[in-house]
């Protein structure tokens, strides 16, 4: 379930997103659900904490659309935020709340296609996927958000998480491809022929070397896995574009 909340005064607004909306979701696997609000005080005074993505006016009948998104965005770090104004002159102050994107008024279906795409592409990557693994123990469920990255060894596969800032290696049976399909939506992407890296852990990539926080150590990166690693890399740094239609 995405949850997806308009602040907007006009109703106008709501029913053409609310159009788009549908119409785009209905070819996905994701099913929505659309929250109206038609000023910021009634946005927080309902429970916005599951909120997945934001659409909202600049100006609203209370005050600043943007300093209801900058109170959003304490609380939710990555969530796509996407403003909506009848002057392109307010663009800029997307940057101020890491916008996904600004559109302008009267809104136009493709100009808003483009950013519920880029808004799904987001949430996508970011909503957690258990992953349930068979291990010698027993069976184990861990958060792909919670996996550093996967690596192989002759037969074994090595799946380096972490847990209360600990950082743990579970010895599990499997191939890398077969993990590389299913986590590949969610920020996944190899560096190399024997090892499958989260993207939210990589803090720079230099040269020939991948860096990685909390496991405080380097991985290879091939040239036949660069580019493809560099791009997913890039995608993951890249959703506080701002675009004014």
């Amino acid at each position: 379930m995405i949850n997806i909340g308009i602040i907007d005064v006009d109703q106008t607004i709501h029913n053409k997103l609310v159009f788009l909306l549908e119409n785009y979701f209905s070819k996905t696997d994701d099913v929505i659900r659309i929250h109206h609000f038609h000023s910021g005080e009634a946005f927080f005074n309902q429970d916005e904490t599951n909120i997945d993505i934001l659409f909202c006016d600049v100006l609203l009948p209370d005050g600043s659309g943007v300093e209801v998104a900058k109170v959003f965005r304490k609380s939710h770090p990555w969530q796509p935020i996407i403003l909506l104004s009848e002057n392109d002159e307010y663009a800029l102050l997307g940057y101020q709340v890491s916008a996904t994107g600004f559109i302008l008024k009267p809104i136009e279906e493709k100009n808003v296609r483009f950013f519920i795409e880029k808004a799904h592409n987001r949430v996508s990557k970011e909503k957690i996927k258990e992953l349930i693994i068979k291990t010698r123990e027993g069976i184990v469920s861990i958060p792909s958000s919670d996996i550093l990255y996967i690596e192989i060894q002759g037969h074994v596969l090595h799946i380096h998480y972490c847990y209360k800032d600990n950082i743990y290696n579970m010895r599990c049976r499997g191939t890398l491809s077969e993990y590389e399909k299913i986590l590949e939506p969610y920020g996944f992407a190899r560096c190399c022929v024997y090892a499958l890296v989260n993207m939210k852990y990589v803090t720079s990539v230099r040269g020939t070397e991948v860096y990685l926080s909390k496991a405080n150590e380097e991985l290879p990166l091939s040239r036949s896995n660069r580019n493809e690693f560099l791009n997913c890399f890039y995608d993951f740094l890249s959703e506080s574009t701002i675009l004014a239609a």
